[in-house]
């Protein structure tokens, strides 16, 4: 089955070849086919036509599917400290907004043994 990837009235229309008819994008034509080959897609919309496609090649690539941006070396030792105040500071307005005045305390608690680590290690 051929799909049209530029149609054009001087008959130098380009054709993206697929054997699967849901294997393109809408907008630009292109397939996977095009993909091995160039490495490139045609627009910013492949993503979206293509995602079922591309995830195993974007996996491969990057060791996950999940974009975490990139983290300078000398702040690697923080991410956890991060990750974990924003889980307590949840737990924390949860707690508060039960009136567990048990639970809150004992999450403030370990808030600021959290902090104490941080600025002494």
């Amino acid at each position: 089955m051929s799909f049209y990837n530029n149609t054009n009235s001087n008959n130098n229309t380009e054709f993206a070849q697929t054997t699967n008819p849901v294997s393109f994008c809408a907008f630009c034509g292109c397939t996977m086919d095009i993909y091995e080959k160039t490495g490139r897609l045609g627009c910013p919309h492949c993503y979206q036509y293509l995602k079922n496609q591309l995830m195993p090649f974007i996996k491969k690539i990057h060791k996950s599917t999940i974009h975490l941006g990139h983290i300078p070396e000398a702040l690697l030792s923080r991410v956890p400290f991060k990750v974990k105040k924003l889980r307590l500071q949840g737990e924390l307005t949860n707690a508060q907004n039960l009136d567990d005045q048990d639970e809150v305390e004992r999450i403030r608690l370990a808030l600021s043994k959290l902090h104490s680590e941080v600025n002494n290690g």
